[in-house]
C-alpha cells in the first residue's frame, strides 16, 4: 500500500471523505425529498374524480328529469316547504276553512217565533183555538142538524120471513151543495152481516146502529135527491120488524 503525502497548504485535507460524500448525495438529483410525497397522492386523487365525472356525464341518460324543490321565501329555513340537505321536503299544511256560524235549532215542540196561537197550540198537542171539548170524532155526524135543516130524508121497512129490505131517500132542500150522513139503529134480532147495500158506503157500530155515507164522497146538490137501500136476515118471522131510529145529518128521519 502506498501512502498519499497531503500538502499543508491543500484546504481539502481538513474534510473527512464522509462529509464530502454526505454533501455530494443532498444534491444529488435522483435522491427523492419526502415532502413532495403528500402533493402527488392529492394529485392523483383529483384526476380520479374528475375522470369518473366526465364517465358520468358521458353514460346519463339525456332525457332523465332533474328534480328540483322550491324553497318559498319566510319557510326556507325549517318551516313548510323547507328542503334540508337530503332533497327531503316539509310539505305545505292543507288549508283550513273558517269556522261557520253554528245555528241552535229550537227544541222538539216549542212554537217559533211569530206563530199563531192555533198553530202555537197544535204543536204542544193542545187543541187549537175555537176547538169546543165536545166536539164529534172524525166520521161521525155532527150533532144537532150541521146542515141546518137543508137535508130531508124518508125510509122505507119491508120484512119478510127472517128477512127484511131497507131503501132510504134523501133530499137536499137548501141553496147549497150538502154533505150528509145517515144513522139507522135496527131492531135487536137484525143478523150482521148484512146481504147487499147499493149506492153507499156503510159502516157498523155497536148495538146494530150503522151509518150510511155518500159513494162517491160528492156532496149533494141544492134540490137533488139519492137512494140507498140494504138488504139482510133476522132471527124473527114476524112483521113487526120496523127501524128503531134513523137520523140524517142530526134530523129525524120519516117513515114512508
Amino acid at each position: 500500500m502506498s501512502k498519499h503525502r497531503l500538502r499543508e497548504d491543500d484546504d481539502t485535507a481538513l474534510l473527512p471523505p464522509t462529509v464530502e460524500e454526505l454533501a455530494r448525495s443532498e444534491r444529488s438529483p435522483d435522491r427523492a425529498r419526502p415532502g413532495r410525497q403528500p402533493i402527488i397522492i392529492g394529485l392523483a386523487t383529483a384526476a380520479l374524480l374528475v375522470s369518473g365525472a366526465g364517465a358520468w356525464a358521458l353514460v346519463k341518460p339525456s332525457g332523465a328529469p332533474e328534480l328540483s324543490y322550491p324553497m318559498t321565501g319566510p319557510s326556507a329555513s325549517g318551516g313548510a316547504g323547507f328542503v334540508d340537505g337530503f332533497g327531503v321536503m316539509t310539505p305545505s299544511p292543507a288549508p283550513t276553512s273558517p269556522p261557520q256560524p253554528s245555528h241552535t235549532a229550537p227544541p222538539p215542540g216549542s212554537p217559533s217565533a211569530g206563530a199563531s196561537p192555533s198553530v202555537a197550540a197544535s204543536l204542544g198537542g193542545s187543541p187549537s183555538a175555537g176547538a169546543s171539548p165536545g166536539s164529534s170524532p172524525v166520521g161521525a155526524p155532527p150533532a144537532g142538524g150541521g146542515t141546518g135543516g137543508a137535508l130531508a130524508a124518508t125510509y122505507a121497512m119491508s120484512p119478510w120471513w127472517k128477512g127484511f129490505q131497507l131503501t132510504v131517500t134523501i133530499r137536499n132542500t137548501g141553496s147549497a151543495p150538502a154533505d150528509w150522513r145517515v144513522r139507522i139503529k135496527l131492531p135487536a134480532d137484525a143478523v150482521v152481516p148484512i146481504w147487499a147495500v147499493w149506492s153507499t158506503v156503510p159502516s157498523a157500530g155497536p148495538d146494530n146502529v150503522w151509518e150510511f155515507a155518500p159513494q162517491n164522497g160528492g156532496k149533494l146538490a141544492p134540490g137533488a135527491s139519492v137512494s140507498f137501500g140494504m138488504t139482510g136476515t133476522r132471527t124473527g118471522t114476524g112483521t113487526d120488524f120496523a127501524v128503531v131510529s134513523c137520523t140524517v145529518d142530526g134530523g129525524t128521519c120519516a117513515a114512508n
